[in-house]
């Protein structure tokens, strides 16, 4: 793959392609393994002049070998692919074949969509009626109530309710908060957006109205019938949000779509969820940069990478400040209030599915007993950004993940290539 030697996290909501072209011409460049992150990136190759999404074009690869790039807008946000195989065509048909995955599963976890499966279980709520969905829902869910059991409700995906009261959410086509969504939150005179993730004009819903709401999150009362491939909620009022799952499931199924098309290397952005495919051409890991929460130009480590993906969550990922407190998306299903103690975690595991659900567990969880339920998984890998910049790592970690900009190896961990501290 030409333009990658480090993939910065880019977990943002991008409010139309014409703000989104320099970010994406930006990430089509060659981005560099140092302190200086995404912004001094200088191509090494010609660029397409203006993609348009959905658009599949042709490159270079790094050993010569043909390769073909993708931008489109896909599941509520912006998905990148560089994929490289034997034929240009081969590698086309893998983008496009991998964007048509994405657009299905699109299709399926929208609940906004009247038509979604999702949307369609969470309006027999309580009915007893059950909703056939197919083994992609069954899948997410599957993996959702592991994440849940194993986090003790950290991650929950009946939390709608409580999200739609905080106006975290966006209607189709639009980048901010639904105009009927978010209640006391939306209704905030002057609401909209200061950037491509900060809200303006909103403020805290009453404790007594996340009190109300609080009984109708429980990831227990979400009935899975595997054989016959069909859902149900119990209690009238509940909803499921597949948001912090559906984008990890996602690049998982790219990734085994393009292995499907003979792809032999490739990198996937969806929304801030990476997937590594391969190696690169001389054999070597990607090197993947892990955005700094607080300068989206810049990084604050970097982590090499092969056959797996990552999943960021962060507090800069979708909030609003009030009375001088940030206030994010990532709200904590035990109090209805969103989580403070980090302000990011990036989760490193062959399955995007559970390493989004993870990374939202162990935001929740915080600083200790987050980490130790990353430490605590097989085949599972974590970073933790404190809110002084210091960084924690998993075991499996030590003297792979390199300290960058402002960041600080936290006290008790081995740097990369260094001596225990």
């Amino acid at each position: 793959m030409v333009s990658f030697t480090t993939i910065c996290t880019r977990l943002r909501s991008i409010a139309n392609l014409k703000s989104m072209r320099p970010l994406l011409l930006a990430a089509l460049l060659p981005l560099t393994a140092a302190a200086g992150g995404c912004k001094d990136a200088s191509p090494r190759t010609a660029s397409v002049a203006d993609p348009q999404p959905g658009a599949v074009f042709a490159t270079v690869g790094e050993a010569g070998d043909a390769a073909a790039e993708a931008i489109a807008f896909t599941m509520g946000t912006y998905v990148q692919i560089k994929a490289e195989a034997a034929s240009q065509e081969q590698a086309e048909r893998a983008l496009q074949a991998a964007l048509r995955e994405l657009d299905r599963l699109s299709a399926i976890v929208d609940r906004f969509r009247p038509d979604s499966q999702v949307s369609l279980i969470n309006s027999h709520a309580g009915d007893q009626s059950w909703v056939e969905v197919s083994p992609d829902i069954i899948s997410m869910l599957q993996t959702a109530r592991q994440v849940a059991e194993k986090s003790g409700g950290a991650f929950d995906p009946t939390i709608a309710p409580l999200v739609d009261l905080w106006g975290f959410v966006e209607a189709a086509g639009e980048s901010g908060p639904e105009s009927d969504g978010g209640q006391e939150a939306a209704s905030h005179e002057g609401v909209g957006k200061v950037g491509p993730t900060h809200i303006r004009g909103h403020k805290p819903p009453a404790a007594a109205s996340i009190a109300q709401l609080l009984p109708l999150v429980s990831y227990k009362d979400v009935e899975i019938d595997e054989a016959g491939g069909r859902v149900r909620l119990h209690r009238p009022g509940q909803a499921l949000d597949l948001g912090g799952i559906a984008k990890g499931y996602g690049v998982h199924q790219v990734a085994r779509i393009l292995r499907q098309h003979g792809v032999i290397r490739a990198l996937v952005d969806l929304g801030g969820n990476i997937y590594a495919l391969g190696t690169k051409a001389d054999g070597s890991p990607w090197r993947v940069g892990i955005q700094d929460p607080r300068d989206p130009g810049g990084i604050i480590a970097v982590v090499p990478v092969t056959d797996a993906a990552l999943s960021t969550s962060g507090d800069y990922e979708r909030y609003f400040e009030y009375d001088g407190v940030r206030y994010s998306h990532l709200l904590d299903p035990h109090t209805g209030w969103p989580a403070r103690d980090v302000l990011s975690v990036t989760v490193i595991t062959p399955d995007g599915a559970l390493g989004d659900a993870l990374s939202t567990a162990a935001f929740v969880l915080g600083r200790d007993r987050g980490l130790a339920l990353l430490e605590s998984l097989p085949d599972v890998e974590g970073i933790v950004v404190l809110p002084d910049f210091s960084v924690r790592i998993t075991s499996g970690l030590a003297g792979k993940v390199e300290v960058v900009g402002r960041g600080r190896l936290d006290s008790g961990t081995t740097p990369a290539g260094g001596e225990e501290e």
